[in-house]
């Protein structure tokens, strides 16, 4: 007897297989059909894919649906965090270098090429979320006044440091970490951190990987 599979595991195949080729190929250069070769099984029928997905276009809406959706949960979960605010910074820093790998194709083509489209939809979904969860934590962390406005300059300074940094094609480990010091020196001076222990917690941090790494 043939096992009836799950409707939603089945779909976040499709979702899966999609992720994976708009990332590495862009929107333009996927089909429907690039999308049913991924997936290569019997569920990778033209009639079960718009039984899930109207349209390519559909399909791409929800993968990035779903990528922000992750993006901010993680985020989300570090400002909550019972630590110190340096810390949560670090591997709130850490993460968006992990998102930036996941859609590191950007940076080969810039925003003018297929893959522009990737980034700019990614931006636009996981800021306006991201500047609630940032503004949250600036009134009930650290007090301050005009949260939001504060917020939204942090977001902003943030996402333009990531978008430089995938304009000019850097992807490597090295140029991932200069990224995360980069983001913990912005978000520091914003929120008015003493310099001296910013300093001293990436010096431990460096100090600690190189450790690991004899």
């Amino acid at each position: 007897m043939r096992v009836k599979k799950d409707p939603k595991m089945r779909q976040e195949v499709f979702l899966n297989a999609a992720q994976e080729l708009f990332f590495s190929k862009g929107y333009e250069s996927t089909s429907v059909q690039d999308i049913l070769n991924q997936v290569g099984n019997d569920s990778a029928s033209p009639s079960v894919f718009y039984y899930y997905f109207k349209s390519k276009e559909a399909i791409y809406q929800a993968v990035m649906e779903r990528y922000a959706d992750c993006y901010v949960q993680d985020m989300t979960a570090l400002f909550q965090e019972d630590s110190r605010v340096i810390e949560r910074l670090q591997k709130i820093a850490s993460v968006f270098s992990q998102y930036l790998g996941a859609a590191g194709h950007v940076g080969e083509k810039g925003e003018s090429g297929d893959t522009g489209r990737i980034y700019l939809d990614i931006k636009d979904r996981v800021t306006g979320r991201f500047i609630q969860v940032w503004a949250e934590f600036l009134k009930t962390e650290l007090a301050m006044k005009y949260e939001e406005e504060t917020a939204a300059f942090l977001c902003g300074g943030i996402s333009e440091l990531i978008r430089c940094y995938q304009k000019a094609g850097h992807i490597g480990e090295e140029d991932a970490e200069k990224l995360v010091e980069q983001i913990i020196s912005f978000s520091c001076r914003i929120l008015r951190i003493d310099p001296k222990e910013q300093t001293i917690y990436i010096n431990s941090v460096s100090k600690k990987k190189a450790s690991e790494a004899e």
